[in-house]
């Protein structure tokens, strides 16, 4: 379309920004001259203004960042399908499908740090938006109705929806994307539908159990959170999914899991459900709930410490007293 008398360059660009064909024919310094104002690039906020919600509801695509403590162990990036669910202006969520791994829980159980980021990478002006905040998980039977009802039916309604996270938005900030590339959307895989809808909600359970208890740095994650069986790590080697005894000279390792054997296992398995049942990734400052309090955990571990540490002591005792009669 060409300009309409009277109008400059950027009144021109500022009109084709809606229209992608328009913008595309568009001189590259008029596109750069309009988006430079459009976008408003290194820009930060409090929190999620109207603009901001409306891109984030136009998006097939995000990613989710995490990191532990420890400056030695791994931090992770997770794309995610789709776009997150808005609650207020300080408050986003999204229903997790079940996966091979479940580093970004085991990563806000412990710390509570999340980034949300996303991009445009289809026709239109660029963008790209980071959510800096602090994230809790709610297990599928812990999610209030109302934030139930906002999510999607396809993920909520899937037999491996395994949680929630809820991200409690502390910044907001946006850049330009003006290296980004336009790719095409063609459809959405159907994949992980498949094979949810394959192994049931039994086969999906014992599924998280087996390989979601903990990050591939071996901190507690998502399967040991609730009432279920009391786990144990087996190091397992990624090239042939094999327990493995040693660690030494094999190669990259995943951690997976396996029920509790001794009584000395089912100890640590229960002080790493305590900790982290009354960690960051359980609090309820957002208002929506999630998980027991910490007083409720240690209510409900104090008979399994306090027999575990007689039956110990008692052991203990009973090999003293073996080695003292053998003498």
């Amino acid at each position: 379309p060409g300009r309409g008398r009277g109008r400059s360059a950027e009144d021109h660009a500022h009109a084709c920004t809606r229209d992608p064909q328009c913008y595309n024919s568009l001189p590259l310094s008029d596109q750069s001259l309009r988006l430079a104002k459009l976008v408003s690039m290194g820009l930060a906020f409090n929190e999620l203004l109207p603009k901001h919600v409306e891109f984030i509801a136009q998006q097939r695509l995000f990613f989710v960042a995490s990191a532990p403590l420890d400056a030695a162990m791994h931090v992770n990036v997770s794309p995610r399908s789709g776009a997150p669910t808005v609650l207020s202006s300080k408050t986003v969520a999204y229903a997790d499908y079940a996966g091979s791994g479940a580093e970004t829980a085991a990563h806000v159980l412990q710390n509570g740090r999340m980034t949300i980021m996303m991009c445009n990478i289809e026709e239109g002006p660029p963008n790209i938006m980071r959510l800096y905040g602090r994230a809790t998980i709610l297990l599928p039977g812990e999610v209030p109705a109302e934030m139930l009802g906002a999510l999607p039916e396809s993920v909520v309604n899937d037999p491996g929806f395994r949680c929630v996270f809820l991200l409690n938005i502390e910044r907001v900030q946006t850049s330009c994307g003006f290296s980004l590339p336009i790719l095409a959307f063609v459809h959405e895989r159907i994949t992980l539908h498949e094979f949810t809808a394959a192994k049931g909600v039994d086969g999906i359970r014992e599924y998280v159990r087996h390989k979601n208890a903990f990050s591939i740095d071996g901190l507690p994650s998502l399967a040991q959170l609730g009432d279920g069986e009391l786990l144990r790590p087996v190091a397992v080697d990624g090239s042939t999914f094999k327990p493995v005894a040693q660690t030494s000279g094999t190669g990259p390792l995943f951690i997976f899991s396996e029920p509790a054997k001794n009584i000395l296992e089912r100890v640590r398995a229960r002080f790493h459900r305590f900790k982290i049942e009354r960690g960051p990734g359980r609090g309820s400052s957002s208002g929506w709930g999630g998980g027991a309090t910490a007083s409720q955990q240690l209510t409900g571990s104090l008979p399994f410490f306090m027999g575990a540490l007689f039956g110990m002591s008692a052991a203990v005792a009973f090999g003293a007293m073996r080695r003292t009669s053998a003498a």
